[in-house]
């Protein structure tokens, strides 16, 4: 057993069979455990008794977890050990109505921690359908990467489709626990210069933000061959973000946004490492008090219209809807005035 501050990770029990059953079979979580077709309940019932036997993980084999809160079963989570031990996969899944509370992520990292701690267990590794955000989300909060795109991984009911691989060592998974959490006592903007561009670049999002949030490599190229919004070529304004003397995010502003009488918040990138700080609403509103300054009137951006549209963010720090769409994106807009 393993126990977290929410949690209890157990073996599966015989009255766990129903539950178990009904929420592997619903077609919203079928679609992302490989195939529609949902477990028979006479083999299901086998394993939970041989689950029951097992003192542990066992090499090249799937051993699954119940997810328990409160006496309640939410889910399970579960591990099979590559051959040697030092490599084991991990996965989970949840009842619907478990989901959206940070339990996975809560489970898994105590799995994670178990296999390391108690196993010897050197790297973790995950992998999931390229469209399953929400188990991105799951393994990004534990510290977990995003290493390949496997083609034709697996085959789901007759179709081969492709595999994100998410992995993290030992080593990854201190330094992410290690992080600092804490809101930096300072927040600044600095000049990046030819001998320390190298090393903003090393800034990297999640996985899952690269579809709303461009990686450094992107802003590096639209900087040096700016796009032309209604006409008007876009002029870039660019500053690393410090916090407490450590780089952390990156802000790219267009001293133009087409024929708007205002500026265009381009780029806002946090590292992974820094993000829940307050680091980037803090440079959001340096970069309006510059500009606020100056006397620019207006700063805008835009969002995508998604689940995890940023749009939320941006609205707290005092952004409304121009009613406008750019490129599929809503466009916000900041009275400086």
């Amino acid at each position: 057993m393993i126990r977290t501050e929410r949690l209890l990770l157990r073996a599966f029990r015989p009255d766990d069979l129903d539950p178990y059953l009904a929420y592997h079979s619903e077609p919203e979580t079928r679609r992302w455990l490989g195939s529609l077709v949902p477990p028979e309940r006479d083999a299901t019932a086998a394993r939970f008794v041989q689950l029951a036997m097992l003192d542990g993980p066992v090499e090249g084999e799937w051993c699954p977890l119940a997810i328990e809160r409160d006496g309640e079963l939410l889910g399970d989570v579960g591990c099979e050990l590559r051959p040697g031990g030092g490599v084991a996969e991990i996965g989970y899944t949840l009842r619907p109505h478990a989901r959206g509370h940070g339990y996975a992520a809560e489970a898994a990292g105590a799995l994670a921690d178990h296999l390391i701690a108690e196993r010897g267990v050197q790297r973790i590794e995950a992998s999931l359908a390229v469209d399953n955000v929400p188990s991105m989300h799951v393994l990004e909060a534990i510290g977990l990467t995003y290493e390949a795109v496997a083609r034709d991984a697996y085959d789901f009911d007759g179709t081969w489709v492709d595999s994100l691989g998410y992995a993290m060592t030992a080593a990854d998974r201190a330094t992410w626990l290690q992080r600092p959490r804490q809101r930096p006592a300072q927040v600044e903007l600095v000049p990046i210069t030819p001998d320390d561009a190298h090393l903003w670049g090393r800034l990297r999002t999640h996985h899952s933000q690269e579809r709303l949030v461009a990686p450094m490599a992107h802003s590096w190229r639209d900087a040096l061959f700016p796009e032309t919004f209604e006409g008007v070529i876009a002029v870039p304004w660019l500053r690393g973000v410090l916090a407490d003397g450590e780089r952390t995010a990156f802000v790219m502003v267009s001293e133009t946004h087409g024929r708007r009488d205002g500026q265009y918040l381009w780029r806002l990138l946090v590292d992974r490492m820094h993000q829940r700080r307050g680091i980037g609403a803090a440079a959001v509103r340096a970069v309006a008090e510059r500009l606020r300054a100056e006397g620019v009137p207006r700063l805008f951006t835009s969002v995508a219209d998604t689940p995890d549209t940023p749009r939320p963010f941006y609205e707290r720090l005092g952004f409304v809807p121009t009613g406008e769409t750019i490129d599929g994106e809503i466009e916000l807009v900041l009275d400086l005035r």
